[in-house]
């Protein structure tokens, strides 16, 4: 009790001192309490920023064309039907994609079956995988969508939306838009 007390007290002076005087310290933006840490480096405590950066990720998600029963989806909660012996390996080799898309940046994968194989959630976890480990752009788009957009392209000179889709580091496109 009398450590933290202490510690209290001192984080009391720091703050009344300024922050010339309170090297050591900062003041986390979202929760507004005074932590340990270099202020020139830190802005959010550790609690603080695994929620920001979560808010973040979910906001990039959406941005790329990720539907809301998507956002979640992950290789981790990819169910495997023991009726179904491909299944573990179609998830070993999207989870071998996109390790190897963040090294390489390139390739290409087709995902083909029939419904309720899981495709969708794959695709959502690769495109999962690879934005909240590295922040890259991977949008999704049905197949419709794209041929739409580049019609309009095409028809008005418009690159705007096009643009999107050039610009990306990875696109996914859906067959179907069931999303």
């Amino acid at each position: 009790e009398v450590i933290v007390e202490t510690i209290k007290m001192n984080a009391a002076c720091l703050t009344q001192l300024g922050d010339e005087q309170a090297k050591g310290f900062f003041t986390c933006v979202q929760c507004k309490e005074m932590k340990e840490g270099d202020k020139q480096y830190r802005q959010y405590c550790v609690g603080c920023a695994d929620t920001v950066r979560k808010k973040v990720v979910d906001e990039k998600k959406k941005k790329y064309g990720i539907a809301n029963k998507y956002l979640s989806v992950s290789f981790e909660n990819y169910i495997v039907d023991v009726n179904n012996s491909k299944q573990a390996e179609y998830l070993k080799l999207c989870e071998r994609f996109a390790d190897g898309y963040l090294q390489d940046k390139r390739g290409m994968l087709i995902l083909v079956g029939g419904c309720g194989t899981g495709k969708n959630h794959l695709a959502g976890a690769i495109q999962n995988s690879i934005i909240t480990r590295s922040g890259l752009s991977v949008y999704y788009v049905s197949f419709l969508d794209l041929m739409e957009c580049i019609k309009l392209k095409w028809e008005t000179k418009n690159n705007s939306e096009y643009n999107d889709y050039t610009d990306c580091d990875l696109i996914v496109v859906n067959e179907c838009d069931n999303r």
